[in-house]
Parts: C-alpha cells; sequence; structure tokens
C-alpha cells in the first residue's frame, strides 16, 4: 500500500470485488455523521490499473476504546449501505477469512483439527439458529475506523461480508473483550446490550475469529501455536462477558 498525495494506492485480490467496491462507493450519497473513502480512477479511466487499485486518503488514527463511537458509526455505515445488493463475489471467496465466515454460518462444514475442536468446542456447543435478515456489513468495522480531532469517524478498507447488521457490532465486541484490557466489561456489555441477538452473534463472532486462526494455520502455514493461542482468547474473552 502506498500513499500518493491524497490517494491511497494497493494492489487488488480480485478485480471482481474491487471493481464492484469501486463502482459501489462512487455511487454512494456522501453521509453526514462518518467519512468514507472515495475510489479514484486511473489517468486511464479505469478502476483498476496493473492490479492496483486507488482510494482518496482520509485523515485519523485508529484508537483504542471509545466504543460509544464505533457502534454510532458502524450502525451508521449499515444504513448508508443497507439497500445494496448481495454481489456474487461474497459467495466465492475462498481466502481465510471468508472460509472461517462460512463455516460459522452454516455454508461450509466444520472440520478441523481435534487440538482446535477442543478449543472451540465451548462456544460451538451454545449455538442456536437465528433468523435475521442479511445486508451488506464491513466484516472488519473495529481496525478500520479513524478518529479525528475536528472530523467525524471515517470508515476505510472495506471487507464486504453478507451478513446480519448486528454481527459487525458483535465483532466490535469480542475484539475489544479480547484485546484491549483497558475496556471496563460491565460498560461493554451495556453499550452492546441493545444488539439485536446479542448473544448468539457475539457466539458466531467469537467462532469466526477462531476459525480464522486455523485457517491461517491450514491455507497460510502461519505458526501453530500462536494461531492456537489466539483462538483459546477469543474462547476466554467469550467466558468473560457470558459466565
Amino acid at each position: 500500500m502506498y500513499k500518493c498525495n491524497t490517494n491511497i494506492i494497493k494492489p487488488i485480490d480480485s478485480s471482481e470485488e474491487a471493481n464492484w467496491l469501486a463502482e459501489t462507493f462512487s455511487a454512494l450519497e456522501e453521509p453526514t455523521d462518518i467519512r468514507i473513502q472515495r475510489p479514484v480512477r486511473s489517468v486511464n479511466g479505469n478502476w483498476i490499473e496493473n492490479g492496483y487499485v486507488s482510494w482518496t486518503f482520509v485523515e485519523g488514527k485508529n484508537q483504542q476504546g471509545r466504543y460509544a463511537e464505533k457502534v454510532a458509526a458502524c450502525e451508521a455505515y449499515n444504513r448508508l449501505v443497507s439497500t445494496i445488493p448481495e454481489p456474487t463475489f461474497i459467495s466465492q471467496r475462498t481466502d481465510p477469512w471468508a472460509t472461517a465466515d462460512k463455516r460459522v454460518w452454516g455454508e461450509l462444514p466444520i472440520e478441523y483439527e481435534p487440538e482446535e475442536m477442543e478449543i472451540v468446542e465451548n462456544v460451538l456447543e451454545k449455538i442456536e439458529n437465528v433468523h435475521i435478515p442479511y445486508q451488506i456489513i464491513h466484516g472488519d468495522f473495529n481496525g478500520n475506523i479513524l478518529f479525528s480531532d475536528t472530523l467525524q469517524p471515517a470508515i476505510i478498507d472495506y471487507s464486504p461480508y453478507w451478513r446480519p447488521a448486528d454481527f459487525a457490532k458483535a465483532i466490535i465486541y469480542i475484539d475489544a473483550v479480547v484485546w484491549d484490557k483497558e475496556a471496563n466489561l460491565g460498560e461493554l456489555k451495556k453499550l452492546f446490550a441493545p444488539t439485536d441477538q446479542l448473544y448468539q452473534l457475539t457466539i458466531r463472532a467469537t467462532l469466526r475469529r477462531m476459525f480464522e486462526q486455523f485457517e491461517h494455520i491450514r491455507m497460510r502455514n502461519m505458526d501453530p501455536e500462536e494461531r492456537l493461542a489466539e483462538a483459546r482468547a477469543y474462547s476466554e474473552g467469550f467466558n468473560k462477558i457470558f459466565f
């Protein structure tokens, strides 16, 4: 990824997804409660040029905490994209994150090594069916929101998934519990309590983060001990919330 004047230039993984993102976010109305990145065409008039795309640079920094603002920004983003239909590439992705997500939502079987299954067993056994409408969400919201002292929060690096809107908030929730040692669990629970089907969505958010670690081991040959330790951290975080 490179910064060039007022733009960010980065390589693409999928031309179909990159084009969809550019076409979609170039057409959205300008929101008033959040800032969004806009795609930038090349001098040839293309969204993709030599395997790269360009997006506007937005000011701000990612910050730990500020969860009420993150929830509000997530809700604003969900409203902004709520009428966008599901693109075909989402169901076709096979990267570690998409594969983990599909296993969580029953679109692929849950097949892992015995040591891995032992880690997720206490969370997996609590999963139940939910009936909540799906829409486009940002699948990794917590790490891709920037704050500025003088501007509205900015959303970057769109990661589109087709899931319940509040699933995005459940991922923020479990990430905060696991990684923010200064977070107040009581305040977090009160903040996220209005989330529709909070318990079941947090189960799925926890499992997705755990499954991602197993997929990194399988697909990317990442250090098993480190990945398994991270999965255990999510299991422990889940227990802190609900037990």
